[in-house]
């Protein structure tokens, strides 16, 4: 999927892989979602079942959770950026 993405970005020209403020958002991201995914699986909120994915977890948690994440993240900042262009609305982060 992320290589999907980066060929997205290329076509779409939005250049969300060149971004430094993207990479420390998504950074962020991961740290959030680290933190978070632990308190909550903990918890008892969420489980996962290791049928349904790889079983390679950080702590408690899937590494999908954070693939899915910023999947997520880099795809809404392409819409975003792609979409904006097209009303006029500048690329504001570099």
């Amino acid at each position: 999927v992320l290589a999907g993405l980066w060929i997205l970005d290329a076509v779409l020209e939005t250049r969300v892989f060149g971004s430094r403020t993207v990479y420390y958002a998504l950074g962020l991201l991961f740290v959030m979602t680290i933190a978070f995914d632990q308190v909550v699986i903990a918890s008892g909120l969420v489980v996962y079942d290791d049928a349904f994915n790889s079983g390679i977890r950080l702590a408690y948690m899937p590494v999908e959770d954070l693939a899915f994440g910023a999947n997520l993240y880099l795809a809404t900042m392409m819409s975003w950026r792609f979409f904006g262009r097209s009303k006029g609305v500048a690329n504001e982060a570099k």
